[in-house]
């Protein structure tokens, strides 16, 4: 028990200093990612997207990824269930910490619907993340979240697919950054990505354009 709780403690500590470390992007992104922002209720009288419809985009492709399961992972393995894909990194400083703390809260909006709900994290950096640290990385903001890692022959394939763009910057230690696309897509029960999601979108916005998906109650996207 107590090392249950001090294993929770240290996550908890861990994630608030990556908000913490937030460059000043994110801090000018602050008022979109305010998850108590109610403007968009979670309930069934909210017939339209918050994000935007790239349904007619054909973005996608069915792949075959290492995963922080312990097995290789495809899209159609979570065929009936809304997917959700996130590109990162986990020495992201922002974007990625803001983007799953974000989802996390979405899911809890859920409640009992977000078991189906698949969440991918996709790692834009396979070079420092193996599976065990990306899956360590990814559970700390919630438990079903799985970490998958490309390989660096198929990274770009991957990226390309889905419209993503990342590139190394160097620090003045000698390490490096990742500069990467900061928007998630959600891919519908069918296996189609459907809906694209800014950065800037609230756990209440995520959760309704989930549910959404989930109950086949949409009306319009933007």
């Amino acid at each position: 028990m107590k090392k249950n709780i001090i294993k929770s403690a240290i996550n908890i500590i861990f994630i608030a200093g990556l908000l913490a470390s937030c460059t000043s992007q994110q801090s000018n992104n602050t008022a979109g990612n305010d998850n108590t922002d109610n403007s968009i209720e979670v309930s069934q009288n909210n017939q339209d997207f918050f994000g935007s419809d790239v349904s007619d985009k054909n973005f996608g492709i069915d792949f075959s990824l290492q995963s922080t399961t312990g097995k290789k992972i495809s899209l159609h393995d979570t065929h009936g269930k809304v997917t959700v894909l996130v590109f990162g990194y986990t020495h992201c400083p922002d974007v990625c910490p803001t983007n799953l703390f974000t989802y996390a809260n979405a899911m809890e909006h859920l409640g009992e619907l977000s078991n189906n709900v698949q969440l991918y994290f996709i790692t834009v950096d396979p070079e420092r993340d193996t599976p065990e640290k990306l899956g360590g990385y990814v559970t700390m903001f919630h438990q079903n979240f799985i970490g998958l890692v490309p390989e660096e022959s198929n990274l770009e394939e991957v990226k390309k697919a889905w419209d993503i763009t990342s590139a190394k910057v160097p620090t003045r230690d000698g390490n490096y950054n990742v500069d990467h696309s900061a928007g998630t897509y959600l891919i519908d029960k069918e296996g189609k990505t459907s809906i694209y999601e800014p950065h800037s979108a609230t756990a209440i916005q995520l959760a309704n354009d989930l549910r959404l998906l989930l109950t086949d109650t949409a009306g319009n996207a933007k």
